[in-house]
């Protein structure tokens, strides 16, 4: 019987008695606390030999440099590599009450300790790699995806792995910092090597989740801001095989990711790859939610996205989305050019309970297991964790990480390296193991044909807006043409108010030419003198006639004096015959005038005529002027409809000019 808090090794109780080949120990679990009470450099043996490598899970609220340090000096010269957690998964095996979940409650002081005797591995090479990101840990990034990778790639090639890396036998633990943005540029970078053919499985160190700290122990310093790589090399005692398990499911929608910041983990933009339209990542997914924008988040709950490679769905889960900066924010790397399918989420006790069935079918019975668990699964699901406890009755140990990595970068999901028993009479088979080849070629194509259809799709919008300014430049040219054709109609339009002008001014000047200027009132003035002399006679006549009648009067009354009257009579015949001269006289002025009168009016009369003459001739002038006028507004319509015609065009132009630049702009961005 053991003192509290003191750490006993572990046995399988089914198997008492010597150490063989069935009941041998090969990976030992145990569960401390930050004094590492119970702890002695035994516990780091096995049947007296040491252990050969030794994984620590710590809660990120102890002192982690303190805790490796001891763990350390007690393992005995056995390699460690440590870790800080968002939370442990732990079964000792122990006692059947054991929780899988380990509490990880504020300020929890936990440390799960994984043991691998010598049994398990034949040959182990720990390494740690600079992941060249301080830029994206400062808040501004600013270097190219090509840089980067290529420094990790550089910094890869540094590596000598002492032994021969065979699939079969050999993996990847693969511990990276949890803050680093850079899991996706370190596993390209790991293909682009081209010298590591095996799996990489591990996750990102976990932490408090206000998400300021992950730290990592390659066995000499503690790290951030590095990824710490342990190829393993298996004996010829054990197996391993590679569990992969998520709760959901596919619902067939999915959207094509064409603007993103791998960096900063936002979308930004989706492109509809049938129109080429490129729409605003939120507006993509409210679309596909269809919902409102104030009701996305609500309808996204119980639902992620994935990408999909060999067959199978890796989980991209959204953080956030900011609405007012119109991207989301994912927990993963999203790379332009990502088909990001939507997933369904389904019980999580049954698949993965499901799933750990369909993993060990056909397999022996399992002697232990890594796990490294997402901690959105735990934080999702909370109520059913303690569904499965119990569900791994061998020595199991994992952490709650900040994301998983299984060949690629992905999250809400659980990943395991479970080993097994050889036994040279059975067939082993594990299908991540047996079709690495297959799976390797899918994780390094994954990035190369990200870049590749991201590239097709800016190539295809290329073509696209190539297509749109072939049609500009046509409308440009019938335009063009339009504008000749009014340039012709105003050049004739010009040209027919000019001899409009020139033919007003000579026929205006044919009414009114200098030389008979002034000539109808003159005549008319000659008219009015010679009336007023006819006034003059007539008033003179009607004098004469008075004196006659009185002369008349005078000589009735002297001839009725008979007698004495002759002289009278005398008198007056004189006076009558004077009368009668002065009355010739004056008519003959009246008819001298009335000649001239007669004359006057004679030539007033041609004037007139040939005045009336021109007036008509103007008046058909005129005419004619008005029908040109006529013609001339006509023009002003044609053209005032071309001009119209232009403008539409013109808007037209605009609209497409409009279009092509915004989607330059977005080359632009999409292209960098």
């Amino acid at each position: 019987m053991s003192l509290p808090g003191e750490i006993e090794p572990i046995r399988n109780d089914d198997n008492p008695g010597p150490e063989t080949a069935e009941n041998a120990e090969y990976i030992r679990v145990l569960n401390t606390d930050s004094r590492l009470a119970g702890l002695s450099e035994d516990s780091f043996r096995f049947n007296g030999k040491n252990a050969h490598l030794v994984l620590v899970l710590v809660s990120p609220y102890l002192d982690f440099a303190d805790i490796t340090a001891k763990i350390r000096r007690l393992s005995a010269g056995a390699q460690v590599v440590a870790t800080t957690t968002a939370g442990e998964l732990c079964n000792t095996t122990r006692t059947s009450q054991e929780r899988l979940y380990c509490a990880a409650k504020d300020g929890w002081d936990n440390v799960v300790i994984q043991v691998f005797g010598p049994n398990v591995f034949d040959q182990i090479s720990i390494h740690s790699i600079n992941l060249a990101n301080a830029d994206i840990r400062s808040g501004k990034p600013s270097k190219s995806h090509d840089q980067r990778v290529k420094e990790i790639e550089q910094n890869l090639r540094q590596v000598r792995v002492p032994f021969d890396i065979d699939a079969r036998d050999t993996f990847a633990i693969t511990l990276i910092d949890g803050l680093s943005a850079s899991e996706n540029y370190f596993m390209e970078a790991v293909y682009k090597c081209n010298r590591f053919p095996c799996i990489f499985i591990g996750g990102s160190a976990g932490g408090k989740l206000d998400f300021q700290k992950t730290l990592l122990f390659d066995g000499k310093q503690v790290l951030e801001n590095h990824a710490v790589i342990i190829f393993a090399k298996t004996t010829n005692q054990v197996h391993y095989g590679i569990l992969k398990s998520q709760n959901f499911k596919a619902t067939g929608k999915s959207l094509v990711v064409i603007e993103a910041s791998t960096e900063l983990r936002q979308a930004k933009s989706a492109v509809n790859v049938d129109t080429l339209e490129v729409i605003p990542i939120i507006d993509a997914l409210c679309d596909m939610m269809k919902c409102q924008r104030q009701n996305l988040e609500q309808n996204l709950h119980g639902y992620t996205f994935a990408v999909r490679l060999n067959g199978e769905y890796f989980v991209r889960s959204v953080a956030g989305i900011d609405f007012e900066a119109n991207v989301v924010n994912f927990y993963c790397d999203v790379s332009p050019g990502d088909e990001l399918h939507l997933l369904k989420a389904t019980d999580f006790t049954r698949q993965t309970r499901e799933d750990m069935a369909d993993f060990l079918k056909d397999k022996p019975k399992p002697i232990a297991a890594i796990l490294n668990d997402c901690i959105l699964r735990r934080l999702g699901n909370q109520n059913a964790l303690s569904t499965l406890d119990g569900a791994w009755d061998i020595p199991v140990a994992g952490f709650s990480t900040f994301g998983e990595l299984l060949g690629i970068n992905v999250n809400q999901t659980l990943t395991a390296i479970v080993f097994f028993q050889a036994d040279e009479n059975r067939e082993f088979r594990d299908s991540y193991v047996h079709d690495f080849p297959l799976r390797y070629a899918g994780f390094s194509r994954y990035f190369t044909e990200t870049r590749l259809k991201r590239q097709g799709l800016i190539n295809d919008m290329r073509q696209l807006l190539i297509g749109r300014l072939t049609e500009f430049i046509e409308k440009s040219s019938d335009q063009s043409s339009q504008l000749d054709h009014i340039v012709s109609q105003t050049g004739e339009l010009r040209e027919s108010v000019e001899n409009m002008q020139q033919d007003m001014h000579s026929r205006i000047q044919s009414v009114a030419q200098s030389d008979q200027h002034g000539l109808l009132e003159q005549e008319f003035t000659k008219v009015t003198s010679v009336v007023q002399r006819l006034n003059d006679i007539v008033g003179i006549i009607d004098g004469i006639t008075s004196q006659t009648n009185l002369l008349s009067l005078n000589a009735t009354i002297e001839a009725a004096r008979a007698g004495e009257a002759g002289k009278a009579f005398a008198v007056v015949a004189n006076e009558v015959r004077s009368l009668a001269s002065d009355t010739k006289s004056t008519l003959e002025k009246t008819r001298e005038s009335l000649t001239e009168v007669e004359q006057s009016m004679g030539i007033l009369g041609q004037h007139i005529a040939a005045s009336e003459e021109r007036l008509s001739r103007a008046s058909n002038d005129y005419d004619e002027i008005f029908g040109q006028l006529e013609a001339l507004f006509g023009s002003f319509s044609e053209i005032n409809r071309v001009v119209g015609e232009i403008g539409n065009m013109s808007h037209g132009q605009k609209s497409v000019m409009e279009q092509v630049e915004a989607d330059l702009t977005r080359l632009r961005h999409i292209d960098t």
